[in-house]
């Protein structure tokens, strides 16, 4: 989606987050705070870079033309659950202890088994 409408959707709802991943790597993330509208820039590595000027100013750019997409937010493993009984699909994202994440995917049609380590690790999303 274009500036414009990302904008849009965080007056809507402010507790999203939107981002443009750039040619080069770097990560630009557009939200809301305390009723104003923040936004920060990442290095390739994830780190995040300082845009500010001594006066205060912002010192970057903002494509009007960019794509802007939703950071899908992690929900509580139990607000998942009840989605997924509601027939939504829901995605889980569980460390396999090499610092990858094994994804499982909850359809209508699966067969859930969950353990300790999943509901306690675990990343859930509603796709």
């Amino acid at each position: 989606m274009k500036l414009n409408q990302a904008i849009e959707k965080l007056i809507e709802n402010p507790k999203d987050v939107y981002e443009v991943i750039c040619e080069d790597g770097f990560r630009k993330e557009l939200s809301v705070k305390d009723g104003y509208f923040i936004f920060k820039r990442y290095n390739s590595k994830g780190e995040l870079l300082d845009r500010q000027l001594s006066s205060g100013g912002f010192n970057d750019n903002i494509k009007v033309a960019d794509d802007w997409q939703k950071v899908r937010q992690p929900i509580p493993w139990q607000e998942a659950i009840q989605s997924w009984m509601d027939g939504k699909n829901v995605v889980v994202e569980v460390p396999d202890g090499t610092g990858k994440f094994c994804v499982s995917f909850l359809s209508q049609n699966s067969t859930v088994v969950l353990s300790k380590n999943v509901l306690a690790t675990g990343k859930w999303y509603v796709k």
